[in-house]
């Protein structure tokens, strides 16, 4: 039998999730596992078909990595929390698995489960979307030139003093970030990171030397990006990052605080996706050395 850790469960625990289940027995089928969390104590998330003796649903079920659902199992799920979310705009059932066994066969089973998918599908309430809607600004016909991979190397873009923009048709292959986002300054000149002080309760910048109630969040991360000549790094800030993620950066945040593995989802959806993208190319000086700089401005999904 497996149990998560106390840590574990408290994390688990601030994740807005509508019913507690005890006693859940699922045939788990054409499970394909999406990742895997960053905890000490790893868990595993599959997207899979479940069904039971009377109905059949899709499923996203997180629970710890060394159980494997890489195949056909039936799942023994004595504690749970369930709730109905999507996964790539299709409903489905979310199900957080904190102690469950996997079972080699039905026949296992000594007692009839409690709860029926049927049951879960009507005490659930459907799930309510509170994320910003995000505004794809178009790309195209911005009559900034085409450029590849290579191109950007050979064209030495990006070596001088004048700002230069282009287009790249690319493949988003990795995402690089210690934070996908960060607590910055409310003065829309600034963004500055800020930092809390904790007697005064309030926000300081550095830069602008002021204090704040709350500070704004901004995007800030990494992207590798490949075409058919070879891959890049790029950087991405508040807007592109709010594009290529596609929720609000406040948003992100408060993922990342009560639901861990709900950013994971959408930040692992980003991967291999195809992207048309408006760069930036600048020299910086970082001490006392200058040097390229290529950022992300805007950016349109080429997958639809």
């Amino acid at each position: 039998m497996v149990r998560l850790s106390f840590g574990e469960l408290e994390r688990l625990s601030k994740v807005e999730t509508i019913l507690e289940v005890t006693s859940l027995i699922l045939l788990v089928i054409y499970p394909v596992k999406l990742g895997d969390g960053q905890d000490a104590n790893k868990l595993s998330l599959y997207h899979c078909l479940v069904a039971d003796n009377d109905t059949m649903t899709w499923a996203l079920i997180t629970m710890v990595a060394d159980r494997d659902l890489s195949k056909f199992r039936v799942l023994k799920i004595n504690r749970c929390f369930v709730s109905k979310t999507f996964h790539e705009k299709s409903p489905a059932i979310n199900i957080i698995a904190l102690d469950a066994e996997i079972l080699g066969a039905m026949s296992e089973v000594i007692r009839e489960p409690v709860w029926t998918l049927e049951a879960l599908n009507k005490v659930i309430p459907e799930p309510v979307n509170t994320l910003r809607k995000v505004v794809i600004e178009p790309v195209e016909n911005t009559g900034l030139p085409f450029k590849t991979v290579e191109k950007i190397s050979s064209e030495c873009i990006g070596t001088t003093k004048v700002d230069e923009f282009f287009l790249l048709k690319c493949t988003v292959i990795g995402i690089h970030f210690d934070s996908i986002v960060y607590p910055a300054c409310q003065d829309g000149k600034c963004s500055y990171r800020v930092t809390e002080d904790p007697v005064l309760g309030k926000w300081f910048c550095n830069k602008c030397k002021r204090l704040w109630p709350t500070p704004l969040y901004f995007f800030k991360f990494s992207i590798d990006v490949s075409d058919d000549t070879g891959s890049i790094r790029l950087k991405c800030l508040h807007k592109a990052g709010k594009l290529l993620i596609g929720m609000a950066a406040i948003d992100a945040y408060k993922l990342q605080r009560n639901d861990q593995t709900g950013l994971d989802w959408r930040i692992s959806a980003v991967k291999n996706k195809k992207f048309l993208l408006k760069c930036k190319a600048k020299l910086k000086k970082v001490g006392d050395e200058k040097c390229k700089l290529i950022s992300v401005v805007l950016a349109s999904s080429r997958d639809k």
